[in-house]
């Protein structure tokens, strides 16, 4: 027997028992791990900004996701990765991961060249390379150099 969830007047869409269990298993969990972990949290800017405390490994991952989503070239996704990759940008610059903010002012810049805001990009690729330059980061100032040429 299933069950019906919507109805519609054309369509109708029907769950097996096993998937409401699958469901509720899941609800019951995320759940559960919520109530366990809710004590570590203090409060609500302590809960969205992970104590300030963003391991390196998560901030690439963000980066690549924000460069990612991007590729639609639809309107919401660009400004969604544009204020994703500028909130990174502000939190590795608090945290000290230079090399990362580098990393996400590149794939910032390239995001406002493929959008065609390419004038504030090309300043913000060219105060990039001399940065990078300034503190060693000679590989990703070449990737500056290069982005500026294309």
């Amino acid at each position: 027997m299933r069950s019906t969830i919507f109805t519609d007047s054309d369509i109708a869409v029907r769950l097996h028992p096993i998937d409401v269990a699958i469901i509720a298993v899941y609800l019951i969990c995320i759940t559960l791990f919520g109530l366990r972990f809710r004590k570590s949290q203090r409060s609500l800017r302590n809960y969205f900004l992970a104590d300030r405390n963003i391991p390196w490994w998560a901030i690439g991952l963000s980066i690549v996701a924000a460069e990612t989503a991007s590729l639609s070239h639809r309107p919401a996704d660009v400004e969604r990765a544009t204020r994703s990759l500028q909130s990174i940008i502000a939190e590795t610059g608090r945290q000290g991961f230079l090399g990362y903010q580098f990393e996400a002012r590149l794939a910032l810049a390239r995001i406002q060249l493929k959008e065609a805001r390419g004038g504030g990009a090309r300043g913000t690729l060219e105060k990039l390379e001399k940065d990078a330059r300034a503190v060693g980061f000679e590989a990703i100032a070449l990737r500056a150099a290069r982005a500026l040429k294309s």
